[in-house]
């Protein structure tokens, strides 16, 4: 009796084993459970990264928790659009290193879109970057969204490409022109989308288009290196990139307020940028 209650025993183990490797190797497959973003948020659908500010991680699709650093500080925040906003000062700029998954899917954007929520004080007379996507190679950055002043009384918008396809500068002169009494000590949204299918640019403040370039024949957005990401100045000023000498090395720190930033891996259109302005704005 007791030789045939083992052998029962052996038969159900082996069952048992049969079973999970079926699961697992066979059909129907095993259903893993899904990955939810960091802090359990849901992002906007082609999101792949969301800055609140609220706290010193970010939101990713797929990735475990990413902090970022404040020269290797935690980050001075202030009142933002929506709880709490970074705060900019001279001579700081907030890095974050990709981890494996966003690298990923930075390095194979094809359509980007950048928005966020600025509160600038009028501080930058030079070139000022307020999003860069680095290359550790590189002292441009693969992506660059910078404004520059030529006076106390205007500022441009500008934007800097550099793919495996080439480079290009949005410089659009006057039409990327604004004023400063406009926006100056008051939270405003900007967002730079770029749109691989009709090769195009925009800039948008406000939830408006504000200028437009066309890249004939640039196609999709793709990088054979990702560095960090810096907020708040030009990568060649972090020393992170192979060349600290050139521009723009010379430009000035971002010293104003920044909260609520997302990247897209997606070109949003003017109703999608106009909808999440309206949505946001207090």
């Amino acid at each position: 009796m007791k030789k045939i209650l083992n052998i029962i025993a052996v038969i159900s183990v082996l069952a048992a084993f049969q079973s999970c490797s079926q699961d697992l190797h066979q059909h129907p497959a095993f259903n893993y459970p899904e990955r939810t973003p960091v802090g359990g948020k849901d992002l906007p659908e082609g999101c792949i990264m969301h800055m609140s500010f609220d706290d010193t991680t970010l939101t990713v699709q797929g990735d475990d928790a990413m902090a970022y650093t404040y020269n290797g500080k935690t980050p001075e925040l202030t009142d933002g659009i929506s709880g709490k906003a970074y705060q900019g000062k001279d001579g700081n700029a907030i890095m974050i290193n990709p981890m494996l998954e966003l690298t990923r899917a930075l390095k194979n954007l094809g359509s980007f879109t950048y928005t966020a929520w600025i509160k600038y004080d009028g501080g930058n007379s030079a070139s000022c970057a307020l999003f860069a996507l680095s290359d550790p190679d590189k002292y441009f950055a693969n992506i660059d969204l910078f404004i520059e002043g030529n006076t106390t009384t205007n500022f441009y918008f500008k934007g800097y490409f550099n793919s495996n396809n080439g480079e290009k500068w949005l410089d659009r002169g006057n039409d990327a022109k604004v004023p400063l009494n406009d926006i100056a000590g008051k939270w405003t949204q900007i967002g730079l989308v770029y749109d691989a299918t009709i090769s195009t640019a925009r800039i948008y403040i406000n939830g408006t288009e504000l200028c437009e370039g066309a890249f004939t024949g640039f196609g999709e957005l793709t990088f054979n290196a990702i560095g960090k990401m810096v907020l708040g100045a030009h990568p060649a000023m972090t020393g992170i990139t192979s060349d600290t000498t050139s521009w723009p090395a010379s430009g000035s720190f971002y010293t104003g307020a920044m909260d609520e930033l997302y990247l897209y891996n997606k070109a949003l259109t003017s109703d999608q940028i106009a909808a999440q302005y309206n949505s946001q704005k207090s």
